[in-house]
């Protein structure tokens, strides 16, 4: 017939998740765009900010996100794109977005440092260039840093 087994486990506080440092690694609540040509890239990248309270849609295609950001300019909080894609480089994407909207805080991740660096992107009105692999801290440290920068918000002119 069998024995029934009863397991008890004592309800605790969510901890909250911290860095290899010890300091908390930072979360929303706030609508981030990833943009990347690679979709297990954007997926996970996704699923990290997800998993830190975020609300995230991703766009594989660079036009396609522009499109999106035109149809509803105040529709995302912040925008994190991938340099290196096949229809338009994240630099452009954050030069028509920015026209679009101009307080939107973008962030740029690249693999290939040697097409744009950090200069190039602050020039162009982006606010956070991240080398790819990029660490799940520095990644929510970025997001947070740049959504909260006092210059850039929802509010379009």
């Amino acid at each position: 017939q069998g024995t029934p087994i009863s397991i008890y486990i004592p309800h605790c506080a969510e901890e909250e998740e911290s860095t290899a440092e010890g300091e908390a690694i930072p979360r929303g609540g706030e609508r981030i765009l990833v943009v990347d040509d690679e979709e297990s890239v954007a997926r996970i990248t996704g699923r990290i900010l997800e998993r830190l309270g975020y609300h995230v849609e991703y766009q594989l295609h660079s036009r396609g996100a522009l499109e999106m950001i035109r149809e509803d300019p105040s529709c995302y909080d912040l925008i994190l794109t991938d340099q290196g894609m096949p229809d338009m480089t994240g630099t452009a994407l954050a030069e028509s977005a920015l026209l679009v909207n101009p307080k939107l805080p973008i962030i740029l991740m690249t693999g290939y440092s040697e097409n744009v660096d950090r200069g190039d992107a602050e020039e162009i009105g982006i606010v956070d260039y991240l080398l790819k692999p990029v660490e799940k801290g520095d990644l929510s440290r970025a997001v947070r840093a740049a959504l909260d920068r006092p210059n850039f918000g929802r509010a379009v002119t």
